[in-house]
């Protein structure tokens, strides 16, 4: 990642889209754009922009491997487990 730029979205972007816009008053507004601007001094910003460069060489297939073998190895760990019986599963939590 070259870099990183908080894009706001801490209330705002959860709260407002469910709002109906003939019920908002412009106080009621102003009043969450400036509860949002207080939790983006306190909280980490739910949205940002990134700039990242791809992976080269050995650690671009590394990391290929990664994001495919991953994913399918939890999927046949769910897999043998939902297959096994209860009696062998619980023996084999301990």
């Amino acid at each position: 990642m070259l870099a990183r730029r908080p894009y706001g979205g801490t209330l705002l972007s959860v709260i407002y889209p469910s709002l109906r816009p003939e019920a908002i008053s412009q106080k009621l507004i102003a009043d969450l754009i400036e509860q949002e601007r207080r939790l983006l001094t306190e909280l980490p910003s739910y949205y940002a922009v990134i700039v990242a460069r791809p992976r080269r060489g050995f650690s671009k297939m590394i990391a290929s491997l990664n994001y495919f073998l991953v994913p399918k190895l939890k999927r046949v760990g769910r897999e043998l487990r939902q297959r096994m019986p209860a009696s062998r599963r619980k023996a084999a939590r301990g």
